[in-house]
């Protein structure tokens, strides 16, 4: 793999693992720390142990947020300082994940810490997805650089429930997600690789929805009824195609550069990373991924996936 390769894929992999340290690491404390999510025997028990693992989640994702290179360096002292904070990822922050996640462990084991509100539960769901997803994020921490250029297997991709993906990720925004003829999309399957169309594809487009759509100064203070996300599912072929709209900010940047590694537009702009990202990961699952503005009324922009149905069984 060539130098300049190489330091686009550990900065992609960086880029699509840092949504998932946060949902380890950052959400489940946040939650609970929102207004009426903790029953007040928590901070009676835990009040330093809650000051303290907020510091230690934001110290992570600090690390996360610098950069790991400088752009103007030679690719060789670019990849050594890649490869100097990937090092420190291994032997310090994983560490501080494990005793985050081992705090949340013990948390849930309280169902007593969390009121028995809509913001409780939910805390206490974020927790618990933490702990489930823990080994995972790690793991893929350790291999942040990869050894070799590596393509997937398409033989081995196999057929999964379409609509518990979508909802799996998409329902996590804070915003009224609707499924058209939802009945209908639950007996969908595709056929692909489960795990990188979520961790790869819709992580990417959540974020994409969260920051751009609903993350600029005119729709933050929007209630959640107010912020609106459509799915829904046609048949073409051997494919399905889904369609994700929201009634977020207008893109008003070039559409035809949306996908290349490295563009962004708008309030917010971030690395420009996450849709080259998701495009890829779709092609090398046999499908594709479009992007464009919603000729809809009330819908801004339009994300469509395509990718190859398959025969299962829920």
């Amino acid at each position: 793999m060539e130098k300049e390769e190489l330091i686009k894929r550990i900065e992609s992999n960086k880029h699509d693992i840092v949504m998932r340290v946060r949902s380890v690491v950052k959400d489940p404390i946040t939650f609970l720390n929102r207004k009426g999510a903790a029953d007040p025997a928590y901070f009676n028990d835990q009040s330093g142990n809650n000051d303290y693992f907020r510091q230690l989640a934001d110290e992570i994702m600090t690390c996360f947020a610098e950069k790991w290179r400088n752009p103007k360096d030679s690719d060789d002292d670019q990849l050594r300082q890649m490869r100097a904070t990937i090092k420190r990822v291994s032997e310090e922050v994983i560490p501080k994940i494990q005793e985050v996640v081992t705090y949340y462990s013990s948390c849930v084991k309280k169902s007593y810490y969390f009121s028995s509100s809509p913001a409780g539960e939910t805390a206490k769901n974020k927790m618990a997805v933490a702990v489930k997803m823990a080994k995972g994020v790690c793991d893929d921490l350790l291999t942040l650089e990869p050894m070799e250029e590596k393509r997937e297997n398409k033989n081995c991709f196999k057929p999964f429930p379409l609509l518990a993906s979508l909802q799996e990720v998409l329902d996590d925004i804070e915003a009224d997600v609707q499924y058209q003829d939802e009945y209908d999309l639950s007996k969908i399957f595709v056929i692909g690789d489960a795990e990188m169309f979520h961790n790869r594809v819709l992580l990417n487009i959540k974020e994409n929805i969260c920051n751009h759509g609903f993350g600029t100064q005119r729709y933050l203070k929007k209630h959640i009824w107010e912020k609106e996300v459509f799915v829904k599912t046609s048949i073409s072929g051997n494919n399905a195609i889904i369609s994700k709209s929201n009634n977020g900010a207008a893109f008003k940047g070039d559409i035809n550069k949306v996908f290349d590694y490295g563009y962004y537009y708008g309030e917010k702009g971030h690395n420009g990373i996450g849709m080259n990202s998701a495009k890829e990961h779709m092609l090398l699952m046999n499908g594709d991924l479009e992007f464009r503005n919603s000729e809809v009324k009330g819908q801004t922009v339009e994300y469509i996936i395509i990718i190859p149905r398959g025969d299962g069984e829920i």
